[in-house]
């Protein structure tokens, strides 16, 4: 969980607890409703980075790739989650449909993290690597050089 939703849910827990209104946990901008929460667990995941891509490879589970889907789109598509919440939910879903080889799917998915966010690295990265899963090498050219230009070292 990020640095910002466990600081909100803990807010949340503090504002239930205390029986106050909850619009003030809105207005902080983490997470539009509780509701969420499952969501954000489904498609965001260990965001830590600790578990190598092989490994990751390996555990691919189709109806769980099939959650974290749904999980991403209920964030992605709904225009009252913060900014950079939806890019990481396009980029999320992106991947889970990269595990199923949906490279359609997936570049549509990262095309709307770029057009959020036209410095998404992560996302231009991806989509070139789909571009070239696809046999489209120069798109994939253009899009690495891309992301060269935006983080050159």
């Amino acid at each position: 969980m990020s640095r910002r939703a466990g600081a909100v849910s803990r807010i949340f827990v503090a504002v239930l607890s205390h029986g106050l209104a909850l619009a003030g946990v809105t207005a902080l901008g983490a997470l539009a409703t509780p509701a969420f929460a499952g969501d954000y667990a489904l498609c965001f995941g260990d965001e830590s980075g600790d578990q190598g891509s092989d490994q990751k490879e390996a555990n691919v589970d189709q109806a769980a790739v099939d959650q974290r889907i749904a999980a991403c789109t209920a964030i992605a598509e709904d225009d009252t989650q913060a900014q950079r919440q939806r890019i990481k939910a396009y980029f999320y879903r992106g991947s889970a449909r990269d595990d199923k080889e949906d490279w359609d799917g997936a570049i549509a998915d990262y095309n709307q993290a770029i057009a959020l966010d036209p410095k998404a690295t992560s996302a231009l990265f991806n989509r070139g690597t789909d571009w070239s899963n696809k046999g489209d090498y120069d798109r994939a050219i253009a899009d690495f050089n891309i992301v060269i230009s935006l983080e050159p070292s």
